[in-house]
């Protein structure tokens, strides 16, 4: 950990940031209000993987290698110009670096984004803005443009960041163009923000003092590689939470020499994608006929309103048998420890003329009981029936591991939560209550970790 002050008067020490790190942003994680496709190219995926960049300098070459929305007769003007990137995780961004639209020859750079607000959040719901960053700078539209950086804002914690768009260099068609964007920050929620610490007696060793903020585990520690008769005091180890007006943290006499830093981690949840549904090998099987059950479907389809990415679930039901219909899948990074988490998420959609079944269930399996421990999930929210006050709109269901789980299928191979550390499959369908038809739309199988 760097230096950054220490101010002897007073025992006042100040501490900087942890070290950052370049942030790895999958290609689907990035959303732009537009995009130009087909023979042009000019995909949103290019912004961060490395395209066109070689040793920090972005060439001219403009496919596949940039980003550049709908314009006038390209697809239409796009009114709201954005992108937004989502890290895949919280981290503190201490810095960000941008190579701007370089397109060459023609030399095309005023294109390239100007005016532009920095937003960023730790939900998608964003919330608060960078400070001091209004512009960028168009590219040079050389092979050795070595884009922009920013780093003089107070370090932020975010998942989500926006560039909101406001204009370009001057460009033609109403074109709006990046060409790749890099984040640095500390992984983890850390947000190595510096804190300034007061050291004062004690009855039993000295207290560090400091402002808090809420919202914020505190970890103070000590760094002895860092240099400077500070004292000889020693670290009282944990974690503590934020306390109105300021934080007290007790440290004891000790032989060596120490320097006492602060870092702050944003409270925030763990959210793990277990199963996107997008590799089909990994579907087992499906009930089809029988005294039981009717007969049912699925297949990887593209969501037909493309408000989902990649392949989803198209599963289609027959109820006409008393049971009514399911089908079981293998999670791709299974086994998991599903006592680790404390809710499942499971994305959902109804057609718009599905005969009404109240009832959704899905079953869990775990294969250190027995191959199948069979614990139950039944689903209570009416908007989630298979005939959907809201159908055609992805919801969200949510499952609460510390409630919502029944082991009475488990045929006593599980009791409880605890019991499911290998969790390696599931039962998904619908209860038959009147003998509906109709189709269900599945994505994205998450699993969270609240703190």
């Amino acid at each position: 950990m760097p230096l950054a002050s220490i101010t002897m008067a007073g025992l006042a020490l100040i501490i900087s940031s942890a070290n950052a790190e370049l942030i790895t942003i999958p290609p689907e994680n990035v959303t732009a209000s537009s995009e130009i496709g087909g023979g042009f190219n000019r995909q949103d995926d290019f912004l961060v993987n490395e395209s066109g960049l070689i040793a920090g300098q972005h060439i001219a070459a403009v496919e596949p290698n940039m980003w550049l929305s709908t314009g006038t007769a390209f697809g239409g003007d796009d009114p709201d110009p954005f992108v937004i990137f989502d890290l895949g995780a919280v981290y503190t961004i201490n810095s960000f670096h941008v190579w701007n639209y370089n397109e060459a020859p023609p030399n095309l750079t005023a294109r390239g984004v100007n005016s532009v607000t920095v937003e960023y959040g730790t939900t998608a719901g964003l919330g608060s803005t960078v400070p001091g960053i209004t512009n960028f700078t168009q590219a040079d539209g050389l092979n050795t443009y070595g884009g922009e950086s920013f780093s003089g804002f107070p370090p932020f914690s975010a998942r989500y960041i926006k560039f909101d768009i406001n204009s370009n260099h001057g460009g033609d068609n109403n074109f709006y163009g990046l060409s790749e964007v890099q984040f640095d920050g500390v992984p983890g929620s850390g947000s190595g923000t510096s804190r300034e610490l007061t050291i004062t007696p004690a009855d039993d060793g000295y207290d560090l003092n400091w402002a808090s903020q809420t919202g914020i585990l505190y970890n103070v520690r000590s760094s002895p590689d860092l240099v400077g008769d500070v004292s000889t005091w020693t670290l009282v180890e944990g974690d503590i939470a934020a306390t109105e007006g300021g934080n007290t943290y007790r440290v004891t006499p000790a032989e060596t020499k120490f320097f006492y830093a602060v870092e702050g981690y944003w409270i925030g949840d763990q959210i793990d994608l277990v199963e996107s549904f997008d590799d089909v090998v990994d579907w087992i099987w499906i009930r089809n006929g029988g005294a039981a059950f009717g007969s049912q479907s699925y297949s990887a389809v593209a969501d037909p309103d493309g408000d989902r990415d990649g392949t989803v679930v198209k599963f289609d039901y027959d109820n006409s048998g008393p049971d009514g219909s399911d089908f079981a899948f293998e999670l791709d990074g299974g086994p998991i420890d599903l006592s680790q988490y404390d809710e499942m998420v499971l994305w959902k959609k109804c057609a718009v003329e599905n005969s009404l079944e109240t009832k959704l269930y899905l079953h869990i399996n775990d294969t250190n009981n027995d191959e199948s421990a069979r614990v139950e999930i039944r689903n209570n929210d009416p908007r989630l029936s298979t005939q959907s006050e809201e159908p055609g709109v992805w919801l969200k269901w949510t499952i609460d591991l510390h409630t919502d789980l029944d082991f009475s299928k488990s045929e006593g191979r599980a009791s409880s939560l605890n019991d499911l550390t290998d969790f390696s499959s599931f039962f998904l369908g619908c209860w038959s209550s009147g003998g509906g038809t109709g189709t269900i739309y599945f994505d994205d199988l998450q699993l969270i970790k609240r703190r």
